[in-house]
């Protein structure tokens, strides 16, 4: 339910709406966090391109940055552990310095 009520505010957000990011994003944790309970793939790579997007949306500076920049670094990293993709590995790697960069 709580992942349905996120769509639903996510189309109140759109494109340029101050409240978007972080609807993306919490949406994003959602999705990761049903996937971490019933391992349903589709719901990682959704939280994967929600993170993507809502990264996007959080230029450097950005008060919530690190944060986006850290959920999808988890989230890869959870990908890169079901499928051993070394790209994958170095995406997350770098999001993981970036996310620690973005912390004052």
């Amino acid at each position: 339910e709580v992942i349905e009520l996120f769509r639903v505010a996510l189309e109140l957000c759109p494109s340029g709406h101050p409240d978007r990011s972080s609807t993306l994003h919490e949406l994003a944790v959602c999705l990761s966090n049903r996937h971490g309970k019933y391992r349903v793939v589709i719901d990682l790579e959704e939280a994967i391109a929600l993170g993507r997007e809502a990264l996007e949306l959080c230029p450097t500076g950005h008060p919530d940055r690190g944060v986006v920049l850290y959920s999808l670094a988890c989230n890869l990293w959870n990908r890169f552990e079901q499928q051993a993709n070394i790209p994958e590995l170095h995406r997350t790697d770098f999001l993981d310095q970036a996310a620690l960069a973005a912390c004052p």
